[in-house]
């Protein structure tokens, strides 16, 4: 959780009114004002295959084309942040471990984090409307650019954790609301607390690599817990609803494809 202030004198006039009385900047005041923007926006266009409404700390997009699948797009409005963000943990297990331990000295440098519109429970609870939360999607993005690069591959030094991360989204893609709640960003921390456990990512194994995943994600749903690579104190599934019926789900899957991987076929065709 992060809070921002700012001197309204030196602040843009159109930041001023994203601002309390003691020039701390809401984050519900900058989500209204960028939702507005896209809801002006689709009106002006006329795009009547486009439906848009709130979901969270994002303008969900809904596109409906005759003959296309069904796809859902958020947007989101956020602070780029430059520097290391108070309590980062970098894992010292993480595959590459030289590129891990030089991602401090690129942070500050180069915007890897930032502050998104999300409200966090506990803000919502205290009633504290000037807590916005991190995000490391650019981190998560620069890290796993390269996961598979080095170690935990076959020979040639290639790796399968990013074909999972692909059939993971895909497969939450196609099972559509069966897989209510799950994100992208659940995926991703999924497949990084994964390599940080596992040696063994060998092309020829990625099968077993995404079952393992597969039976991973069972797991942290029964329990409801999925914990940040790079803040481990916080449960990114402290919020999550349905997650029993989920984990039936994801545990039927992967025990099908366990039994006959020929069996992943028929998720992917949907």
């Amino acid at each position: 959780m992060f809070e921002v202030v700012s001197s309204a004198s030196a602040a843009p006039h159109k930041w001023q009114s994203f601002m309390d009385d003691e020039n701390y900047l809401i984050p519900s005041k900058l989500f209204d004002w960028f939702y507005g923007l896209v809801a002006r926006a689709l009106k002006s266009l006329n795009l009547r295959e486009v439906t848009l409404q709130r979901a969270g700390p994002s303008a969900n997009l809904i596109i409906n084309k005759p003959g296309v699948r069904e796809m859902s797009v958020d947007l989101a409005p956020t602070i780029q942040m430059l520097g290391v963000p108070p309590g980062i943990h970098f894992p010292d297990s993480w595959p590459d471990r030289e590129k891990m331990k030089s991602i401090p000295g690129v942070m500050r440098s180069n915007s890897l984090w930032q502050l998104c519109t999300k409200e966090h429970m506990g803000a919502v609870f205290s009633g504290n409307r000037r807590w916005w939360r991190i995000s490391t999607s650019p981190l998560e993005k620069y890290v796993l650019d390269t996961i598979d690069r080095d170690g935990g591959g076959d020979s040639s030094g290639g790796g399968c954790r990013k074909q999972i991360l692909r059939l993971l989204k895909l497969l939450r893609e196609v099972e559509g609301s069966n897989w209510l709640g799950i994100k992208s960003y659940h995926l991703k921390h999924l497949v990084m607390s994964e390599s940080c456990r596992h040696v063994d990512w060998s092309v020829g194994k990625i099968d077993v690599c995404f079952v393992g995943c597969l039976r991973t994600l069972e797991n942290s749903l029964q329990e409801q817990n999925l914990r940040n690579v790079f803040f481990p104190k916080m449960n990114m599934f402290s919020e999550l609803s349905v997650t029993n019926n989920l984990a039936f789900r994801v545990k039927r899957i992967a025990k099908n494809i366990e039994r006959d991987p020929n069996e992943a076929k028929k998720y992917f065709e949907n």
